[in-house]
This record gives C-alpha cells, structure tokens and sequence, in this order.
C-alpha cells in the first residue's frame, strides 16, 4: 500500500482511537507518584491548565516536548518511559492539517526514510537518517512525521531526546532510554561526538535533526528541507 493511501486510511482510524488512552495513562501515573495537578504541573514546567486539558482528552496531541517533561517529571525510566512517551497518537490525526501537517512535496522524502530504517530493520542493523536544514524549514516535525508513521506501520516505538535543551536533561534521558526494536530522534544535534553513544544503543532506527551535516556521520540517507513558501 502507497504511503500517501495508507495515510488517508490512518487518518480516521486514528482520529476514532482519540487521546483518552494516554489521558488515564497520565492520570494513572500522577496518582501513582502521589502528585496532585498543580505539583506535577510545576515539575514539568508546565501550565495547570494545560495538563488538565491533557489528562481530560481535550488535548488530543500533546507536543512532544510536553510529553517528554512530563516522562522526567514522573521520573520515568526504561520501558515505562518509552511507552508512555509512545503512547499519544499525535501526528497521524491529519495528514492535511494541524499537528500532523506534511506538506505534500514532502511525501516522498518520508518515504525514502521509511525505505531506509525498514530496509535496515531487516538487515538487524541500524538505519540512520540525518535531517539538515536552516532554521524554520520544518526539522523536528517533519523528524517527529517519520517517526510516528514508523511507529503505526511498522509497529516500531518511539522515543525522543532534545539536545538543544538542558544538557543534564539529554543526560537523563541517555541514561533511562533502553535498546529497543524502535525509532529514536535526536533534535537539534551540534556536533557528532555526542551522538557515538546513542547510536551503539541498538535501535531499528535513528532521525538526527542539524543545521548542518555532522562531520563523521555516514547516514543510511541524508534528507535536505529548505523553508517552505
């Protein structure tokens, strides 16, 4: 099946699973670390408001960044960590619009990342993807589009490490993530020497987002965005 009819046929499946799943998950979670809203809220650096619209399914895709504070917040580890930040179906939702937006002319890019993590997954080796581009050309979401139509093809989890924020919270996150049959993206890489001990840690694939391409990276492809007009 073509990715562009595969991405109509998601769009209503995956409106109709919704974000009440990941909602109790969150909730279930809170109340287990014995937090009420407003102190988890404050740990995440998050707004009240924000994570009760989350925990209430009223918003449907949490940022992912959202999520991933939330994961530290709750001091999450191992594989608890890498389904909860798996868990919401955000970017699928609308293939035309919204979150999820892909403009078109990019399609074909998304497939030749597939092709190459796929291709790798069967080969028990890891597909390396890097993603350059100047600021504002659509990295860290066309990266995120990647990964979570791996994820619902493919059947492959994902997890997600910024390293353009905090470097003792890339730390924390180095040290719980797993080796997993998953994707992993790392945005906003500076240079390549970081990025040795994430790549040894076993992952079907890995979507790297820069400005520009890492010296000593030889990538499985190599995907150049420019800004959209």
């Amino acid at each position: 099946m073509g990715l562009l009819a595969y991405l109509g046929g998601a769009m209503v499946s995956t409106l109709l699973s919704g974000s009440l799943g990941f909602a109790r998950l969150l909730r279930s979670y809170r109340c287990n670390a014995r937090l009420s809203q407003e102190q988890l809220a404050e740990r995440a650096r998050l707004s009240v408001r924000a994570l009760r619209d989350i925990e209430r399914g009223i918003t449907r895709f949490p940022r992912r960044s959202s999520v991933r504070r939330l994961a530290v917040a709750l001091e999450l580890t191992g594989e608890d960590r890498l389904s909860f930040e798996s868990a919401p179906d955000r970017a699928l939702a609308s293939p035309l619009a919204g979150p999820g937006y892909l403009a078109l002319d990019r399609t074909a890019l998304l497939q030749e990342v597939d092709d190459a993590i796929t291709a790798a997954a069967r080969a028990g080796t890891s597909g390396v993807v890097s993603v350059t581009g100047p600021p504002g050309a659509g990295k860290t979401a066309f990266a995120e589009r990647c990964a979570d139509v791996l994820r619902a093809r493919r059947g492959l989890a994902c997890f997600g490490v910024d390293l353009r924020g905090e470097r003792q919270e890339a730390d924390a996150a180095m040290r719980h993530v797993a080796a997993a049959r998953g994707v992993l993206v790392l945005d906003g890489a500076r240079c390549s020497d970081l990025l040795a001990p994430l790549l040894e840690l076993g992952f079907s694939g890995v979507i790297i987002t820069s400005r520009h391409p890492l010296k000593d990276l030889s990538p499985a492809r190599h995907i150049v965005l420019t800004v959209l007009p």
